[in-house]
């Protein structure tokens, strides 16, 4: 016994029934183009869709009331994979969540971009905090090297005429 991709257990010569219906629709048949031609008008009601079984494809039965919706859900889905068809809901849903997901990463990216650039900013901040701390560093130990110039210079140095006496002192009296 077969399972279609739903887990619902079908005899092989269901599936073969199944099959032909489905190559002589393809073919033209008058037989299989009217059975599609039902299938396509009818309600889509369980009870209508199993007359409809029993009427082109007598070897093929639907499971029990309770896991119809389920088994119907689930037919659906393994068809549409099948097919490569993405339901509308479910592409608008993705593309919902796409465009979260691209303005996340835009946010994420200049998020990304201000820090870098605060980064950036503070490096420069601290060479040049560095910079202008050696360059004060370097003019005090000028001024202080200026200063004990002056000092030395100072203490060192007599007073203007104390070498030499004054000769005009003696002169004017």
């Amino acid at each position: 016994m077969a399972h279609d991709p739903s887990g619902i257990p079908l005899s092989t010569s269901a599936m073969e029934e199944w099959l032909q219906l489905l190559a002589q629709m393809m073919q033209g048949t008058q037989e299989a183009q009217k059975a599609f031609a039902t299938m396509s008008q009818s309600p889509g009601a369980m009870a209508g869709f199993q007359k409809w079984l029993d009427l082109f494809t007598p070897g093929i039965e639907l499971p029990k009331a309770e896991s119809q919706p389920e088994m119907m859900t689930s037919w659906l889905e393994n068809w549409q994979k099948a097919m490569g068809v993405v339901p509308r809901a479910r592409y608008l849903e993705l593309l919902e969540k796409l465009d979260a997901l691209e303005r996340r990463v835009r946010d994420l990216e200049d998020m990304n971009r201000r820090l870098k650039a605060l980064l950036e900013g503070r490096e420069q901040q601290e060479e040049t905090t560095q910079s202008l701390a050696k360059l004060w560093g370097q003019m005090a130990e000028n001024s202080i090297k200026t200063q004990a110039a002056w000092m030395e210079a100072w203490t060192n140095s007599e007073p203007p005429g104390a070498s030499e006496p004054s000769d005009n002192f003696d002169e004017e009296e």
